[in-house]
């Protein structure tokens, strides 16, 4: 990241760090009531809004909040009052994007396992896309139900055995 990155951030995560501690359902990362914005707005006055809205962003497209909505059955306002209902579809939506970045970050840790004088070999792109697809399955079995980990004897890394 360069400097200036580090800069243009800086303002929203301030922001987010002031939600967080002046409004318990940030800290605890409730679903929140739609168009809460609005009211941090109000109570708030002299935020930025873009600031207000980058830091929105990223709370709400964090894991441990979209865990929190597939989860959850009412969203809460800023004083933490039920404040209407996580539908079926926000849910699944929150679901289907954890399931997508478990994923991406499963298969981006396969594809920096081939480094090395035996990287080329057919068997070794083998090895690794299947070892990217244990992680992606083992990854999504994490969102969607128990399993345990298992030691392969031909790799000292763990690998996974989903239980059914």
């Amino acid at each position: 990241m360069s400097g200036s990155d580090s800069k243009s951030r800086a303002p929203h995560h301030a922001v987010l760090i002031s939600l967080r501690s002046t409004f318990p359902v940030f800290q605890e990362c409730r679903p929140l009531a739609i168009g809460i914005h609005k009211t941090v707005l109000e109570r708030i006055p002299g935020i930025n809004p873009q600031q207000l809205r980058l830091a929105m962003r990223m709370h709400t497209a964090s894991a441990r909040y979209l865990k929190a909505l597939t989860n959850g059955e009412t969203r809460f306002d800023l004083d933490g009052n039920a404040s209407g209902a996580v539908t079926p579809e926000q849910k699944e939506q929150a679901l289907e994007t954890l399931r997508e970045r478990a994923l991406q970050e499963g298969c981006r840790a396969t594809q920096g396992t081939g480094a090395g004088s035996a990287a080329g070999t057919a068997e070794t792109a083998k090895a690794h896309q299947t070892r990217g697809k244990v992680q992606c399955t083992m990854t999504q079995g994490l969102l969607a139900g128990p399993m345990s980990v298992e030691r392969d004897s031909t790799d000292h890394r763990a690998v996974p055995a989903i239980n059914d």
